[in-house]
């Protein structure tokens, strides 16, 4: 059987942000995942991707559920002890190749009926430093009332 719509809603996002690298125009080169219930290995600039819970939206055409998926990137920078740049500089960046590119196509590959760039929050340390940031958006979808594998 086919994956749900909005998996393949999640896999995309994957794909795209895997596809953040410098050979594609971008400032950096990240490495993406998918949220692993014991948690992933951090890196610099690992971008973990996470879903969060959705919204239904009253918006929907009859027979329809329109769905409102937020989603969130958590990107990391770690830094070394003899860097010069500075960290907000890293995370500025990598913010922005993220949004960039998961702008790039609003609409999921015609799944999805539009992404929606939200407001990031900083992640800070267990020592009060800021060690990335979490890139929030949300993914706008229609799915049949019965059928969350169909449009």
């Amino acid at each position: 059987m086919a994956d749900s719509i909005l998996e393949q809603i999640a896999t995309n996002v994957l794909d795209v942000l895997g596809k953040i690298t410098t050979d594609n125009g971008f400032e950096n080169t990240v490495t993406a995942s998918r949220h692993k219930q014991h948690g992933n290995e951090i890196a610099d600039k690992l971008v973990v991707l996470f879903q969060e819970d959705p919204a239904k939206s009253d918006a929907a055409p009859q027979g329809h559920i329109w769905w409102v998926q937020p989603f969130a990137a958590a990107c990391f920078v770690l830094e070394s002890e003899t860097s010069t740049t500075a960290v907000d500089s890293r995370i500025n960046s990598l913010r922005s190749d993220v949004e960039r590119a998961l702008c790039l196509d609003r609409n999921r590959i015609g799944l999805a009926v539009d992404t929606v760039i939200d407001a990031p929050n900083l992640i800070v340390d267990d020592v009060g430093g800021v060690s990335g940031i979490v890139v929030r958006f949300s993914v706008h979808y229609r799915t049949l009332e019965d059928d969350p594998y169909s449009q």
